[in-house]
């Protein structure tokens, strides 16, 4: 079972050029501590436009776990956390982790793009047939002979009734 961890801040307004060169030098800090390679991403066309994301793929969440450990103890990723907070709006970084319930081969390590939807159901007591049916159009959509590698994700940790 894949899972996909992410990290994501919102950058303020200004020094738009210094805050890019730092969270290129926070990817290869963490990218030379962790033991999954992390991959910088950040939003357009959207109203998060300023938004970083930090994405990383592994089969066993303790990896994350591990990864956290040696970067808090690593006094330089500190001093990159510390010098992102003067280019961030304040607000605390963002984690999420969701489980992949379907990727093709080179969907995830080769996308450029990625979507995200979210569903909230209503009665809970159709939870698993919308999730049967959001797995029949991951494969319906990533099987077709026109569509693109991709994923499909479900989060890990969700709100009642979410999908």
């Amino acid at each position: 079972m894949t899972f996909l961890f992410t990290r994501s801040v919102q950058l303020g307004r200004a020094n738009v050029l210094d805050s890019m060169a730092w969270s290129v030098k926070m990817t290869e800090k963490v990218n030379a501590i962790s033991e999954t390679p992390v991959r910088l991403w950040t939003t357009v066309m959207s109203p998060d436009v300023g938004r970083l994301t930090w994405t990383t793929t592994t089969e066993d969440i303790s990896t994350i776990a591990g990864s956290q450990e040696k970067l808090l103890a690593d006094s330089g990723y500190l001093d990159l956390v510390e010098e992102g907070a003067s280019y961030t709006n304040g607000a605390a970084p963002v984690d999420g982790l969701v489980r992949l319930v379907h990727a093709d081969s080179d969907g995830v390590a080769g996308a450029k793009y990625s979507t995200v939807a979210r569903a909230v159901l209503a009665p809970l007591s159709l939870f698993a047939a919308m999730k049967e049916c959001a797995r029949d159009r991951a494969r319906h959509c990533f099987g077709s002979s026109h569509a693109r590698p991709g994923f499909a994700i479900r989060p890990v940790l969700l709100p009642i009734g979410g999908m």
